[in-house]
């Protein structure tokens, strides 16, 4: 006993030893907690205890204040009446809050922050307009973060000299970019390709800078320059440094939010400690490979386009798109959804078609799977519905992966959901597996016979009985055009990769003058028999548009 306990002594001291020689961050080595850099109480503050042994804090006002309008009108500032909101949970590595606008009646606001690799934290802000009429317009985020309790960074001199931004592909300190006013306390910059905006705060003081920044990046360093605290925001809009606090923004973008939608930026914290200038050189990379260089139609696993940055601008026929680069959080670009552990469905970076993640559906055998599910148009579940879809396309990427044994019923559906004829509404298009044949079922509404009936199921030529089917990315896209009211010439169209596998026309496609159109989209990966075994499928690239899609564009 003697001896074997002298050999755990000696093995608990080399472990000791070895994690104090090589001094690696860890998970567990960066910590949350609320609180403030001041004796000011802030409603919103969180402290970040960095990777570094004694490494001091990073303090966050998250959000120092949150404007919309021209004239700044508030939606949550760092000074509201309120017990700091942040609640802590699995060890200090999470953090959240929900809250109500004080001042802006139906406007909710909802953050988090969690540590999601040994240096790096994600912050992410969610704000929701559930009032009626009000548009939250031109939303600004003033996220600041308090450098000067960071050991050995920069406290109120020579602040500019340790703050670097990306231009024109070049690394630059704030000190080495001219402004109007060379003594200035404050910088600050826009993000290609946003026009400045409300800038007042740092023209006043002549330290706009004119030429915009590539990305919202933002790196503070120590003095010595040998650790960075680095300040990524998703989908980026601009940078402020205020030496007078001293603090760094790299602030996200939100435009306008209407009333009944919803949208959410993202600010990841990179801690370095060496070579922070790669760090910024991987990223910039990410950044310039994610920009859209040709209109070439590809249909391949290996392309890298993420069609999805600034969709909006580029395809404003698309009524949405998801390829899961910028949210992984299924709640917040979906309306319906079931997903996580007891489902199996998730977004993961197992198998993307473009990108970095993908959705997966993992197979458990007795296990249900999940959904995720959209409304558009119309929809009389939505807060501010928008106007009646007669034509609609959706697409996207699908992959059974290698060795996938048995075959799932449901890939897709497509709905005209109304007020008074729950779930299944008026039409119920399902893109259904039968004997491993993509095929189209259809339940309609036949109002001039007031009930329903299912029409004769369509069958594609895509074949899953096929070797060359399993195992590899297929784009499929789907085209639903409603009947004309007292019609029957409703159309139901399929492509698979670009070539058309399913026409079905003359169809009464539950439409009528008063009725809804079409208004929910919806990504099901049900199996009525179970999985034999454990085993995946993947979507990614989902887009609803108003006009033709096609493949990716490279």
């Amino acid at each position: 006993m003697r001896r074997l306990f002298f050999i755990s002594l000696i093995f608990v001291v080399m472990a000791s030893l070895c994690s104090q020689t090589l001094g690696k961050p860890s998970t567990s080595a960066i910590k949350l907690r609320p609180g403030t850099a001041s004796k000011e109480k802030w409603a919103y503050g969180i402290g970040i205890t960095p990777p570094w042994e004694n490494g001091g804090i990073l303090w966050v006002n998250f959000p120092e204040h949150l404007e919309y309008s021209d004239s700044g009108r508030g939606i949550s500032r760092y000074s509201d009446k309120r017990e700091n909101a942040w609640k802590m949970e699995r060890q200090d590595k999470f953090a959240h809050y929900e809250i109500d606008s004080l001042t802006e009646k139906g406007v909710k606001v909802e953050a988090a922050a969690e540590v999601i690799e040994p240096n790096k934290v994600r912050f992410s802000m969610k704000i929701i307009n559930n009032s009626k009429y009000l548009t939250l317009d031109n939303v600004k985020p003033l996220l600041c973060y308090q450098y000067r309790t960071l050991t050995g960074f920069p406290q109120w001199v020579d602040n500019f000299k340790y703050i670097y931004v990306v231009i024109d592909g070049q690394i630059k300190a704030l000190a080495d970019i001219p402004t109007k006013n060379p003594e200035t306390k404050a910088k600050g910059a826009t993000v290609k390709p946003h026009p400045p905006y409300r800038t007042d705060f740092v023209s006043r003081q002549g330290g706009w800078i004119d030429d915009p920044l590539d990305l919202a990046l933002s790196v503070v360093t120590s003095q010595d320059d040998k650790r960075a605290a680095i300040l990524l925001g998703e989908p980026g809009r601009s940078m402020l440094a205020n030496a007078n606090i001293p603090c760094l923004h790299a602030d996200p973008y939100y435009g306008h939010i209407k009333p009944g939608e919803t949208k959410i930026g993202t600010v990841t914290v990179i801690f370095v400690e060496g070579d922070w200038r790669a760090e910024v050189k991987k990223i910039m990379e990410a950044d310039k490979k994610s920009q859209p260089k040709d209109k070439t139609c590809v249909s391949s696993q290996s392309t890298k386009a993420r069609e999805c940055d600034n969709w909006q601008k580029l395809h404003p026929e698309w009524i949405f798109c998801d390829d899961f680069e910028k949210v992984q959080d299924l709640s917040v670009n979906y309306d319906d959804s079931r997903y996580g552990e007891s489902s199996g469905l998730s977004v993961t970076k197992k198998d993307p078609f473009s990108g970095s993640y993908s959705l997966e559906q993992h197979y458990t055998p007795g296990k249900p799977a999940g959904w995720v599910l959209k409304f558009v148009g119309d929809n009389p579940h939505m807060t501010s519905p928008g106007d009646k879809i007669n034509e609609i396309y959706y697409r996207y990427y699908h992959k059974f992966e290698k060795g996938f044994t048995g075959m799932p019923q449901k890939m897709a559906r497509i709905k005209v959901q109304e007020e008074t004829q729950g779930w299944d509404g008026a039409l119920g298009i399902y893109q259904w597996v039968n004997n491993k044949i993509l095929c189209a079922d259809k339940r309609t509404y036949l109002y001039g016979e007031k009930r329903f009936q299912w029409l004769p199921v369509t069958y594609s030529t895509l074949d899953f009985s096929n070797p060359a089917n399993i195992g590899r990315w297929i784009c499929i896209e789907v085209r639903i055009k409603l009947n004309t009211p007292g019609k029957s010439d409703g159309i139901i169209q399929y492509w698979a990769d670009g070539k058309q596998i399913l026409l079905d026309t003359g169809l009464p496609l539950g439409n009528e003058a008063d009725s809804k159109g079409l208004n929910m989209v919806m990504w099901d990966c049900y199996w009525a028999g179970k999985s034999p075994k454990e085993q995946s499928r993947f979507y990614d690239n989902l887009v609803i548009s108003t006009a033709p899609i096609g493949p990716v564009h490279k």
